[in-house]
């Protein structure tokens, strides 16, 4: 066997958050520490709202409706006490983890589309790449670099309905640019 990991949901957040701090601590140590630890593989974490999540309306980094912008743009849930960035901070410091962020759900406000639709018009395809970019930059000002970006979870199928030729295009003209830029 290669390894295990994890996801790291505020759900499961929510729970170990209801233990004593030095179980926290303990459970944090016999899980993450790499001698005591097999987790070598990435610990997911969701980019937004997920099945997972604690009780409350879903959300996105930007629910509001045409705000192709991101003005109004922010991860601050996922830094609050239960939030997954506090998670992963605080799991860090007994033992270091690669990240993946896959989406679930597009932002449904940014791109004025709904769950129920789950798709995104191409002409949003470079709103989409900034939403990205911007979670990847917000997280790394706050400490926290992601080692792997999933663009959707279980794309054609369950989350997103886009096709995958089009995340193709969307990652060949959107995303591998600003990557390759050094500026």
């Amino acid at each position: 066997m290669h390894g295990f990991g994890a996801s790291i949901m505020e759900a499961g957040i929510m729970t170990l958050n209801t233990l004593p701090r030095i179980n926290r601590r303990r459970f944090c140590a016999r899980c993450l520490t790499p001698r005591t630890a097999r987790a070598s593989l990435p610990m997911k974490t969701p980019l937004g709202g997920t099945d997972f999540q604690s009780a409350g309306p879903w959300f996105t980094y930007d629910d509001t409706p045409g705000d192709v912008e991101l003005t109004h743009f922010s991860v601050e849930r996922d830094f609050a006490p239960n939030g997954v960035g506090t998670y992963i901070l605080r799991a860090r410091k007994y033992g270091n983890f690669a990240l993946q962020a896959p989406i679930d759900y597009p932002p449904t406000g940014c791109f004025m589309t709904s769950r129920s639709i789950r798709n995104i018009p191409p002409k949003y395809y470079p709103v989409l790449a900034k939403y990205f970019m911007r979670y990847l930059e917000e997280y790394k000002k706050r400490g926290i670099v992601v080692d792997y970006l999933s663009l959707f979870n279980e794309p054609e199928e369950v989350y997103t309905k886009i096709k995958y030729p089009e995340i193709k295009v969307l990652l060949r003209d959107l995303l591998a640019r600003p990557c390759s830029n050094p500026a």
